[in-house]
């Protein structure tokens, strides 16, 4: 009996492995919960790490001179976050420092000052020092054409000698006269009417017209035949205003190259915008068998005469400087370059006095005589050889175009007046949607258009 109640070796052996198998799975258990305390711990320690490293970091740059930053990335997330407003938002930074620093990816950093000491020591007292270099032609050179020619003397004494010639701002006020009054004549047809009409839209053109009559004897007729027909499309303008904005892209993105290689984004669009421009340059030397040279370097010194770099000048830096205002040293380590930014200087109460913001003609005269402020203040021209012939051809063409249009015409803004409005982003500043407006005729008898 005794022997029946006691249990087989078998049974023996199998309650063992059962209780064995029992006490595995607990130490297996055990140990999977260590490591995953233990792995929690350890990611708890790399999140607190990484939490100081940024407070740190954060903390670090309070002193900054200019736009945050990131290790590797530079400040190019905070510059793709507002490229649409670019201009205001480095506004925000010159209110506190003349002069900031905007480092890009791999270490390279931007020097921009909107400061007039600084500006005079860039463009005049040791201009030589701060030279468009290679980062900016490899970046403009589709626009500009090769630096060589660019930099010829040759070529930009002959350009200069020839927009200073008499002859040619007499023809140019002439040529802008006639499309001011065509301009007229079609706001006339449709004033009072409760029409709107993008003024902006129709002195670019009337400009363009007039451009291209003075420079290349073409008349590109982009001005309607009347309103509110279709405006004439100028596949040229069209191509090298797109063109001109993909490229000066390029000065904020770190990554145009590969986009340029990969043939992707906008670079992919570029080569067919450029087809076009240079398609018109070759009909114009096949229709008067010009010289290539020759005509090219008119096409690119003139896109740099009239296509003004609304958001700086950029300049590489061939030796280490210091700029005279505030002691700022700028390194030229390769890559680095030195911007001046017009927009921000225009607004700077520190130059202009407290309604910088504000139209006031009068601020350009004293004891009502015209005093033009200096080229380190004044900077929409830069300072240099194209400075008088540009700014005279210019100062022309609006004088001419504004004593045509306000004598005739009252403008009303279409949008709210308290609204500023939006700028596209490319070298010259322009309004994303245009300058709508509502033209009135004045009372003015006997007056014709």
């Amino acid at each position: 009996m005794v022997e029946q109640m006691a249990p087989s070796y078998s049974e023996k052996e199998n309650q063992n492995s059962f209780q064995g198998s029992d006490t595995h799975q607990a130490m297996v258990k055990t140990a999977y919960e260590s490591i995953s305390s233990s792995y929690i711990m350890q990611l708890g320690c790399v999140i607190v790490l990484l939490v100081l490293c940024v407070c740190f970091y954060r903390l670090k740059q309070n002193a900054r001179l200019g736009p945050r930053y990131w290790p590797f990335l530079g400040s190019v997330c905070d510059i793709s976050a507002h490229y649409c407003h670019l201009h205001d938002w480095l506004l925000g930074f010159f209110l506190s420092s003349k002069t900031i620093h905007v480092r890009m990816p791999w270490g390279r950093v931007y020097y921009c000052t909107v400061d007039p000491v600084n500006v005079q020591y860039l463009l005049q007292t040791n201009s030589v020092n701060f030279r468009k270099g290679k980062g900016f032609f490899k970046r403009m050179e589709v626009l500009l054409g090769q630096k060589e020619l660019h930099e010829s003397w040759v070529m930009r004494n002959w350009v200069a000698s020839e927009f200073c010639k008499p002859s040619v701002c007499d023809l140019t006020a002439a040529v802008m006269k006639k499309k001011t009054c065509t301009i007229a004549r079609l706001l006339a047809e449709v004033a009072g009417e409760g029409t709107t009409v993008d003024i902006q839209d129709l002195i670019q053109r009337a400009t363009l017209d007039a451009i291209g009559k003075v420079a290349f004897g073409v008349d590109f007729a982009s001005l309607p035949s009347a309103l509110p027909k279709p405006w004439p499309h100028i596949a040229f303008a069209s191509s090298l205003d797109l063109a001109t904005t993909i490229a000066v892209k390029r000065f904020s993105d770190p990554f145009w190259e590969l986009k340029r290689y990969m043939n992707i984004g906008p670079e992919r669009m570029l080569p067919e915008q450029m087809q076009v421009v240079d398609g018109f340059i070759f009909s114009l030397i096949a229709d008067r068998k010009a010289e290539l040279k020759h005509l090219h370097g008119q096409v690119y010194d003139l896109a740099q005469a009239y296509l003004a770099h609304a958001e700086g000048d950029p300049r590489d830096i061939e030796e280490d400087d210091t700029l005279p205002a505030g002691e700022v040293f700028v390194s030229s380590k390769k890559g680095n370059v030195v911007f001046i930014a017009p927009y921000s200087m225009a607004r700077m109460t520190s130059i202009w006095g407290p309604d910088a913001v504000q139209f006031n003609p009068d601020r350009w005269l004293q004891s009502g005589k015209l005093e033009p402020a200096s080229d380190s203040k004044f900077v929409t021209f830069q300072a240099g050889l194209y400075t008088g012939a540009v700014k005279d051809l210019t100062y022309q063409s609006c004088k001419v175009t504004a004593a045509i249009l306000v004598r005739f015409f009252e403008f009303i803004r279409a949008c709210p007046v308290n609204r500023p409005p939006e700028y596209r982003m490319t070298s010259t500043l322009v309004m994303e949607s245009g300058l709508q407006m509502y033209p009135r005729l004045k009372d003015k008898l006997g007056a014709t258009i």
